[in-house]
């Protein structure tokens, strides 16, 4: 709470910040190096995996990586976003307007590549990525035209009819198997 307060001086505040910083870059190291073997493996036994779910894991991972980028965005605002295919990790910090940008053009080739359904339980599908999207755009919004974007895009995911709202609040936040994962849950750590 302190920490959220900007009270810098509260103990062990470099701690938490430290920690925050590597598990958010370590999502987007790993997301990275999902991209980059699945392009190895493809290219080594084109057979190894049907189109479909390769197409899918390139989507899971790009939105993986969006996600990572976006937890740091919101804490720190300039941050270096890192894409699978560069090498030096000394790179600058891009401006908060350039990272929305870079956000919500990863979130957009992830929607692409994804299922409408996910594959499997736990994983994200097209609208969860433009759920998603949407989320960025409304953190980004500073212009009436910015806004409607994000409400544009969020309409469109409201009205796909994949996530409306629940009957009562009880069952969003519960500990019941029976109302886990309901309509109202678009991302979801399992």
């Amino acid at each position: 709470n302190d920490i959220e307060g900007y009270h810098w001086g509260t103990p062990n505040a470099e701690t938490y910040l430290n920690a925050k910083w590597r598990i958010v870059y370590e999502g987007v190291v790993r997301s990275n190096s999902t991209l980059r073997l699945l392009k190895k493996l493809l290219a080594a036994d084109p057979g190894a995996l049907s189109v479909a779910d390769a197409r899918s894991i390139e989507g899971e991972a790009t939105f993986l990586r969006a996600h990572y980028h976006f937890e740091a965005w919101r804490m720190w605002g300039n941050i270096p976003y890192y894409r699978e295919d560069e090498t030096d990790f000394r790179k600058a910090g891009l401006t908060s307007t350039a990272v929305a940008t870079e956000l919500v053009r990863d979130l957009d080739s992830a929607a692409k590549l994804l299922p409408a359904t996910p594959r499997n339980k736990g994983r994200v599908g097209q609208w969860t990525a433009k759920a998603y999207k949407g989320r960025v755009q409304v953190y980004a919004a500073q212009t009436p035209a910015e806004w409607a974007a994000a409400v544009a895009t969020l309409q469109e995911v409201r009205s796909s009819g994949v996530y409306d709202l629940e009957t009562s609040f009880d069952r969003v936040w519960t500990g019941f198997t029976s109302a886990a994962n309901g309509k109202e849950t678009i991302f979801a750590f399992q």
